[in-house]
Formats: structure tokens, sequence, C-alpha cells
């Protein structure tokens, strides 16, 4: 039975490029090639399309200059609502014009007071970019690179607790472009973009990438020379599998390995910090929501560079099971 779309009733007034789903319900919107952002609050009836707009702090000034810096105004990055409720950001493909140069910067915004703060970037990074992003069971964050970093296989983890980067297990081949996407297991899938047809999972046991089949069908665009293959987004599903949507009219759906007994990695219950142990009972947020929670409509603009998360424990992996769906 189909649904229904329906315009918001109160505009933004300006071009979306990227929003994410607070934890109190409302959606960070962030204003394309600038570092303005707008926060859409849902009515009393907690509907959208009646909605009301609020203008927010703008980011700070901490983009190198030698990136059209120091102003902060990124198009295309890595975004994620932590367990705190904050929210992480960091790079962007262009800065405040269509320049291409893949942004090392990264900052924490917090809606509770407005405020945004600047954070390292991870050790020996040169380029962060339209880098990937996901948050992990235990609280931290996964960020990937664009393919001009020093290493373009690398990523890192960023823990709000410390406020420490550590390193990432390198992917299987650059992870510029790709999408991750946190599964039911603990592990993260991407669609591989610059080894096509393959994809690759990161194991969090072991911070390492291995290797999650071979797609049956090209997802990504065809590569071409100066930039890196794209393609559409990978939705977590109820029942644990992925629906990957190609630039190529293909679809593909992802079913992970099941196991009996899942083996824990880091980071089990128990030595979670009590901060991340009491947002865990907090709604979930995404930066691409597939559906927006105690509402009566949801709202969609245009790229919003995110995948869906779903804590539960790590498992090890030993099989995978790849399968063409439906053509729409």
């Amino acid at each position: 039975m189909p649904g229904a779309w329906q315009p918001l009733k109160n505009k933004p007034n300006v071009n979306i490029d990227a929003t994410l789903l607070l934890t109190d319900g409302a959606v960070l919107c962030h204003e394309y090639l600038t570092s303005n952002w707008f926060r859409l609050a849902p009515d009393d009836r907690s509907d959208y399309a009646n909605g009301t707009w609020t203008p927010l702090s703008p980011m700070p000034n901490n983009a190198p200059v030698s990136q059209n810096g120091p102003a902060n105004a990124p198009l295309y990055f890595a975004s994620a609502v932590l367990r705190d409720g904050t929210v992480f950001c960091a790079g962007g493909e262009d800065n405040g014009v269509y320049n291409g140069v893949d942004l090392l910067a990264a900052e924490i915004y917090d809606p509770t007071d407005d405020t945004w703060t600047p954070i390292a970037t991870p050790p020996k990074w040169t380029n962060i970019g339209d880098g990937a992003s996901c948050v992990l069971p235990d609280g931290r964050l996964l960020l990937g690179c664009a393919n001009t970093n020093f290493d373009a296989n690398a990523t890192a983890i960023w823990d709000p607790e410390s406020g420490r980067w550590s390193a990432g297990g390198d992917g299987l081949d650059s992870d510029s472009e790709e999408g991750w996407t946190l599964l039911p297991d603990g592990t993260v899938l991407a669609v591989q973009c610059s080894s096509i047809p393959d994809a690759q999972k990161y194991v969090i046991a072991t911070n390492s990438w291995v290797s999650a089949g071979v797609i049956p069908v090209t997802l990504p665009q065809a590569p071409g020379a100066g930039f890196v293959p794209e393609m559409g987004p990978q939705i977590l599903l109820p029942d644990g599998r992925v629906f990957a949507i190609g630039a190529t009219g293909h679809t593909g759906l992802y079913t992970p390995p099941r196991r009996r007994r899942p083996i824990l990695g880091p980071g089990p219950p128990a030595l979670i910090s009590p901060s991340i142990r009491t947002a865990i009972s907090k709604p979930r947020s995404t930066r691409r929501p597939a559906c927006c929670p105690m509402a009566t409509s949801c709202a969609a603009w245009g790229r919003s560079p995110s995948r869906a998360a779903m804590p539960a424990s790590p498992r090890r992996q030993s099989s995978t099971n790849l399968t063409r769906s439906a053509e729409p």
C-alpha cells in the first residue's frame, strides 16, 4: 500500500545538503557549501510538516589556510550523532567553493548549548575529504579518508570519552566514496568503490578489514580519470540485511552470516563508561534516517553522507551471502 509525500509548510529558504536526526527528535540541517546550520523542530503533535526552523551557530574557523581556510564551509563531509547526543563532523570534499581540497578539519557540536568545538584530526593525516564514518557499538567513531590522504587506505577511531584518536585497520583498498553500515553483529559493511565488484567488512575485535565477498552486480558508477566511482546509500533493514542502491540502475541485498554464539570484542557492557551506558537508552540517531521516530511524517532533502547504526555485540566473521535484488 503506497504512502504519501507532503511538502513542508515552512521552508528553510536555503539549500540543504546534509541532515542528522538528533536524540531529541529535531533535525539538524547543513546549508550547502557554507558554515551555516539550522534546526527543524516538529510541532507539538510531532509533525515535521508543520515544524519550525531555527538558525544555529556557524561552524568554527578551524580549516587550514591552504585549504581555503580558516572558514569551515564543507560540502560532502563525514558526520554522525554520538551516544551522548553531540554531533561529530569532519572533512569536506570542497570548502566554500568547488575546489576539491579534501578538507582536513574536525569538530563537535553540542545541541544543548548550540556550541561548536574544534578537535584534533587523526595524527599524520593530510586529508579527510568526504570520508565515510560510522558510530561503533561501544560509542567510538570509525572515520575514513579521501584518496588524497597520505595513506588512502587508512582509517582512524575517535574516542569521545578520552578525546583521542587511535589508528583503525587499513582497508583492503581506498575507502574514498564508500558508505559504511553497522550490522547487528557489530561489524561494518562497505561496498568497495575503488575495487569493483568487491565488498569488505571492519571487524572490531581484530581492528581489521576482511573481505565481504563479491557483489553479483555492479553498484558503483563506471571508473573514470580523475575521480573515484560513487554509488547510492546502504540501508540496514529490520531483518539485519543491507539494501544497497547502486549508481548503475542495480541494487543488491547483503545477508550477514549467522552464528549461534557471539564472540565479544573490546568494550563489553561492564567496561563501557557510565556516561555511555546512560546514553544507550536514548533514541538512536543516524545521518541519513530511513524514518523519524515519534513523528507522523518525515522530511527529506538531497545528498546526506551517512549510514544507519544498530548497536550490538561484535562477532567474528566466517562467511558472506550476497544476492541480487529485484530491479526497480
